[in-house]
């Protein structure tokens, strides 16, 4: 029988990839005592298989989940990746993204030039911070965050069809929208 240990002890076997994919797994709770074992890693995938637990550190640039069926993870209120280098959050729409406990969301000032919040289960989140980026559109449902009461994209070049349709959906929903962008 092995243990959480051992299978840590094998991780380690990658520690020197800057990128690392697991297909098909059935790995361990992969905290941050496992995570270290990936030090070097800066992109992290997880396809059409069983992770109990994931912790973001800040060294990753891209964290993939495809069809990555994911229970039991206890979410902070709040997710902060605030001054990393990500360039790329992704879920794709057959892979929803439950986060019943979530009420911030913050990944300003980082690379970000696209995000989509359209398969976002996260109806407690009151605020995001998504300024300093690169993002021109958000994909966003306001629907989707019924306690949104604010909205930061301050310093990202956003389209201005966009923002103007943004600006309008958060002003009949009383959200404060934050921006100081030139629109392109």
């Amino acid at each position: 029988m092995t243990t959480c240990k051992d299978d840590a002890t094998k991780l380690s076997a990658y520690s020197n990839q800057s990128a690392v994919a697991f297909i098909n797994p059935s790995l361990i709770p992969m905290t941050p005592e496992v995570l270290q074992h990936f030090n070097q890693t800066v992109k992290l995938a997880c396809q059409d298989g069983f992770l109990p637990e994931f912790h973001i550190l800040p060294q990753y640039q891209v964290a993939l989940f495809h069809s990555c069926q994911t229970i039991g993870i206890t979410i902070d209120p709040a997710i902060k990746l605030y001054g990393n280098r990500i360039i790329t959050l992704k879920s794709f729409t057959n892979s929803p993204i439950h986060m019943p406990k979530l009420e911030a969301f913050d990944v300003r000032n980082n690379q970000l030039s696209q995000l989509s919040f359209t398969s976002w289960n996260a109806t407690l989140i009151g605020w995001m911070e998504l300024g300093g980026n690169r993002l021109q559109t958000v994909l966003l449902l306001p629907d989707s965050f019924p306690k949104l009461r604010r909205i930061d994209l301050k310093d990202n070049p956003l389209d201005c069809h966009w923002k103007s349709a943004m600006i309008r959906a958060m002003r009949e929903r009383e959200v404060q929208f934050l921006e100081n962008s030139s629109c392109i």
